[in-house]
């Protein structure tokens, strides 16, 4: 009987072992067979993959006052927060320089903004990422009181493993 058994394991798991050859970077070899893969040699799903998790939209207005050294501004924001959330609307607040810093703050995106003229970076709990603050009424009215439009888009690094 137990010649048997192992006779018969022999036999039935013949199919399941796989055939010598190792495999190449992609998951294929040839030897007794013709060049052939195991697993899609086009599958990257093991290599990093950034994506946006979050972003904003943003239209304000900036008030100066005076020629103050420190300019308020105000907008309306739409935005996601994290990856599964709802589109959402918020608001956008901060204060900028005459020299061309400003620091503000996101609600829909939930996100701090420091830029220098033009660009800034936006960070929140989660995520790091890059925008943009332009004037509407030009690029000379930077530090006049004029509206303002601004977007950032907030990302992250995740490895996706596949398991074969």
């Amino acid at each position: 009987m137990r010649r048997f058994a192992i006779f018969a394991l022999t036999i039935f798991s013949s199919g399941v072992l796989s055939h010598p050859g190792g495999t190449d970077v992609h998951g294929c070899h040839s030897g007794s067979e013709a060049y052939h893969c195991h697993s899609d040699p086009y599958d990257y799903s093991d290599s990093p993959s950034v994506d946006i998790r979050a972003w904003d939209v943003n239209l304000g207005y900036q008030l100066n006052l005076n020629q103050a050294e420190w300019i308020p501004f105000a907008g309306v924001s739409v935005g996601e927060s994290n990856d599964y959330e709802d589109t959402s609307l918020g608001l956008n607040i901060g204060i900028k320089h005459q020299k061309g810093w400003y620091m503000g703050y996101v609600s829909t995106s939930e996100s701090i903004q420091l830029g220098y003229h033009f660009i800034h970076i936006s960070t929140n709990s989660h995520y790091f990422g890059l925008g943009i603050r332009l004037p509407l009424g030009g690029i000379g009215t930077a530090n006049e009181s004029s509206p303002y439009f601004s977007s950032s888009l907030l990302f992250s690094e995740e490895r996706h493993f596949s398991h074969y």
